[in-house]
């Protein structure tokens, strides 16, 4: 899954999230806990408690009025401020996220042509593109996603994974590698931070008391063969000692 991805299932989440966030939405699972709670042989009524009138000082226009319902005040005190309490949250944590999507826009099949755009996202990676060179390329790209029919259907809703795919499939990668290079730098944004977690757990557990003296190089090589895991397991384990066996002998720094 990319960030593109990952920014639709966001999007889809909050709003199903919002919804919920209704009176409608309220009485719907108002009705369901009910159910529940008399399956169950639980009460299903709330229970009155004592309306604590708050005093009244001179300066105040008019008096605050307490909510006798005990229905409506859970409603409004613990229902809608979970849920309001669970949006805050969610806008604070992928804010970062939807800049980045919003950066990496410009890239997407339905938005090429955004040159303002596209201009401002090649200054920013000017270390790993020619951001004259890529202007150019991506104004070609351009008219080649509007030049047939075909070819609009094809990438509308095209992951960048898919895109890349495409240019491949025709020679075009070659054609435009400062597009090629943005394009791949967006198909490796990490959507989550659990695969960094899990990498520095994994150190942990390599480089222990016991292998303090190990050097940088082999830790790196340990952590990637640990965290590909997968890849390592379908390695031919012959082909690479026979190989090893061939090379030159030479002392390595463990």
């Amino acid at each position: 899954m990319d960030i593109t991805q990952a920014s639709n299932t966001i999007q889809s989440s909050l709003a199903s999230i919002n919804s919920l966030r209704t009176d409608e939405g309220f009485y719907v699972k108002l009705s369901k806990a009910k159910e529940f709670a008399a399956s169950e042989g639980a009460e299903t009524i709330f229970q009155v408690t004592r309306v604590r009138h708050k005093k009244r000082i001179p300066e105040d226009i008019a008096a605050d009025e307490p909510v006798v319902n005990t229905e409506t005040k859970f409603k409004t005190n613990v229902y809608f401020g979970i849920y309001d309490r669970l949006i805050n949250e969610y806008q604070d944590k992928f804010s970062d996220f939807e800049n980045s999507v919003r950066m990496f826009s410009c890239l997407l099949p339905k938005h090429l042509g955004e040159i303002s755009q596209f201009t401002q996202l090649a200054n920013i990676y000017a270390k790993d593109v020619d951001e004259d060179c890529a202007v150019a390329e991506y104004n070609q790209c351009s008219l080649l996603g509007n030049e047939t029919k075909e070819i609009r259907d094809k990438l509308e809703n095209a992951t960048v994974q898919e895109v890349l795919a495409f240019l491949k499939s025709i020679g075009l990668n070659t054609a435009y590698p400062n597009v090629v290079v943005l394009y791949r730098i967006l198909g490796t944004i990490s959507v989550s931070s659990a695969g960094a977690e899990r990498s520095f757990s994994k150190l942990k557990l390599i480089k222990s008391y016991l292998r303090s003296t190990m050097s940088e190089e082999r830790l790196s090589c340990l952590a990637l063969i640990s965290t590909e895991r997968d890849k390592a397991e379908s390695i031919d384990f012959e082909a690479v000692i026979t190989r090893f066996s061939n090379m030159k002998k030479r002392k390595i720094v463990l």
